[in-house]
């Protein structure tokens, strides 16, 4: 048990690096829907209310980050589920 949680958090933490390192090629508002939602770990209430969009808007912009992501990172999607799953 002890190894598989450090193990996941190594793992994670390679992916947090590669994923920040990422996301300078994103749009302002799509990077910052990203940052708020991976990096800082906040739901998408609490950036629609931080941000003045609605929900629906915040997770548009996720799918937005998380498409052009994936022209670069083609396993990005792998590892922003497990990051997801996470968040609980």
């Amino acid at each position: 048990k002890w190894e598989q949680t450090v193990l996941h958090k190594m793992i994670e933490a390679e992916v947090l690096r590669h994923l920040v390192a990422a996301r300078a090629k994103l749009p302002v508002k799509t990077k910052r829907v990203f940052e708020m939602f991976y990096i800082e770990n906040k739901s998408y209430q609490q950036i629609a209310e931080e941000l003045d969009i609605s929900i629906h808007t915040a997770k548009n912009q996720k799918i937005r980050a998380i498409k052009i992501l994936r022209k670069q990172f083609p396993y990005i999607v792998l590892s922003l589920y497990m990051l997801e799953q996470n968040k609980g």
